[in-house]
C-alpha cells in the first residue's frame, strides 16, 4: 500500500434526492451526516463503513455551464501529521499554486489542484467527531501538541465540541 490511501470523494450534483436515493437504495449507502441547506444547498455524507464518516459527498450547487466539473474533490487519508507535514512542504517545493491547509473539525487538510485543476484533499483524523460542514485554516508549523489545542479551542469556539 502506498503512502496515500483513497478515503471519499465529493460529487456535485443537481438534484439531491434522486442522487440520495440512488446511493442509499440502489447501492447501499447509509446518511451518516447531512448540512442545513447554505449557499448552494444541502450536502450528504454516506458511507457503507462504519469507520468512516463518509465515502461518497453528494452536494447540491448550481453549475454555471455544462462543462463544469462533476467532481468536487478526492481525498486520501495520510498516516500522520508528520507525513502531512512532508507533504506540504513538498508541495510548496515543487511550486504548486493554491495550497490550502484546513481543518474540517474531524480532519486537518491538505488541499492542492492537479495538473488540470481538480483538486485534491490530502488528510490526517483528528480526534473529534464534527459535524459537516466545518472548515478554518490551520497552520502546520505548528507542533502536534499546538496545532491539537488550537483546533480544539476553535471548535470550541465555534459550539461544535461539548466538554
Amino acid at each position: 500500500m502506498g503512502w496515500a490511501q483513497l478515503s471519499h470523494l465529493e460529487v456535485v450534483v443537481d438534484d439531491l434526492g434522486p442522487m440520495e436515493r440512488f446511493y442509499t437504495g440502489l447501492l447501499g449507502f447509509d446518511v451518516i451526516d447531512r448540512s442545513a441547506k447554505t449557499g448552494d444547498g444541502e450536502m450528504v455524507f454516506l458511507s457503507q463503513d462504519p469507520e468512516e464518516h463518509h465515502q461518497v459527498v453528494l452536494r447540491q450547487a448550481s453549475r454555471e455551464s455544462p462543462s463544469d466539473t462533476l467532481l468536487d474533490h478526492i481525498a486520501f487519508r495520510i498516516a500522520s501529521l508528520a507525513d502531512l507535514r512532508i507533504f506540504h512542504e513538498e508541495a510548496m517545493e515543487a511550486g504548486v499554486d493554491n495550497i490550502e491547509t484546513v481543518s474540517h473539525g474531524s480532519t486537518w487538510s491538505v488541499y492542492v489542484r492537479d495538473p488540470e485543476a481538480n483538486r485534491v484533499e490530502f488528510f490526517v483524523d483528528t480526534p473529534w467527531p464534527v459535524a459537516q460542514p466545518c472548515r478554518f485554516e490551520i497552520d502546520l508549523s505548528l507542533s502536534d501538541a499546538e496545532l491539537v489545542d488550537s483546533t480544539e479551542t476553535h471548535l470550541q469556539e465555534l459550539g461544535l465540541l461539548t466538554d
